[in-house]
């Protein structure tokens, strides 16, 4: 079994300020969608400025599960910015980015493989390809970013199950 763990929202607090200057650049015509606003989004400085949550990244480091990040990306620079990140972190397990216009399970095996997401929709997804799906919401909360509310997964709020799992199975 696989371990697969989504970065913004659960590794990293990126989205809470993402999007604070879209509306505004927007409305003066500096950008005219979300695709040029993120081209041009200094992802080094927001990820400098975003939170790790509750010591995720220490968590994945340590495990001994085979566990890899898999996290959707919209540009190139934001690809280098999170892995020049983890590697300053020293972070050396797997990581897999995905275009933003695929899906998760459509770059690896979900079936029978775990994922921890904070976003429904790749969770419906994972499962309907017979993966094993987990809610995290750091908050707690049961609405996702995109207003989906979470009526069935499991729901965890720290990436410390995965001592839980560690422990129960021996590893």
């Amino acid at each position: 079994m696989k371990f697969y763990v989504d970065f913004d929202g659960v590794i990293m607090d990126t989205e809470t300020h993402l999007f604070d200057d879209y509306e505004r650049l927007l409305k003066s015509g500096m950008v005219k969608d979300d695709r040029e606003y993120m081209n041009q989004f200094d992802w080094e400085r927001h990820l400098e400025n975003s939170d790790v949550i509750a010591d995720s990244i220490e968590i994945l480091k340590r495990v001994k599960l085979d566990v890899s990040i898999l996290g959707k990306i919209c540009t190139l620079h934001e690809k280098e910015a999170k892995l020049k990140l983890l590697r300053k972190h020293d972070f050396n397990k797997p990581i897999i980015f995905v275009p933003f216009d695929s899906k998760k399970c459509d770059v690896v095996e979900a079936k029978g493989n775990i994922l921890i997401d904070d976003t429904i929709h790749n969770l419906v997804d994972w499962e309907n390809a017979l993966g094993l799906p987990i809610y995290f919401n750091k908050d707690e909360c049961l609405v996702d970013p995109w207003g989906n509310k979470n009526n069935k997964y499991k729901m965890v709020k720290t990436l410390e199950l995965l001592y839980k799992y560690e422990e129960k199975n021996g590893n």
